[in-house]
């Protein structure tokens, strides 16, 4: 089953699971996967600074389908958007009803446009019907390191 983010449970990576993508968008190569290929290629995006979007709602249990909905159906046009580094639908292990979205822009200039486009504006009244607070945490993020780092950090501590 394809999944559209890392599936991650457990005390050091918190209780975050993936949501399966469809068939389609694991199948077919996105424009947005193409960014990513060539970004690797060329060496960009790698220990640049981005700006990281995350936002964490509890659904009401009668609306959980209807507000995931909603967000899978962002996800998609995000990912394709201008300065998208990468975006994720993620739902929480101990709770259904707490769903995670997850974006990575370039630039603030990227996230803000974001932000006032038509289809996140239709996020916002179930931001609202949130049952809890909603959290919002907008971040200046300079990555320390990827896999490198964490296969480094573990062999440090068997040395």
């Amino acid at each position: 089953m394809a999944l559209t983010a890392f599936q991650t449970i457990g005390p050091l990576f918190g209780t975050l699971v993936a949501i399966p993508a469809n068939e389609k968008q694991s199948g077919d190569m996105s424009e947005h996967g193409n960014r990513i290929l060539r970004r690797a290629k060329d060496g960009e995006g790698k220990g640049c600074r981005m700006i990281q979007v995350f936002l964490r709602i509890v659904a009401p249990f009668e609306k959980r389908v209807e507000v995931l909905d909603v967000l899978r159906c962002l996800k998609g046009p995000t990912e394709v958007s201008k300065g998208c580094r990468v975006c994720r639908v993620l739902q929480d292990a101990e709770d259904e009803g707490a769903l995670t979205y997850l974006v990575q822009w370039d630039t603030q200039a990227d996230a803000e446009e974001h932000f006032r486009c038509e289809r996140f504006r239709r996020l916002l009244p179930y931001v609202e019907m949130s049952v809890e607070p909603p959290e919002v945490e907008i971040s200046d993020l300079d990555p320390v390191g990827g896999m490198e780092f964490l296969v480094a950090a573990i062999g440090a501590s068997h040395g």
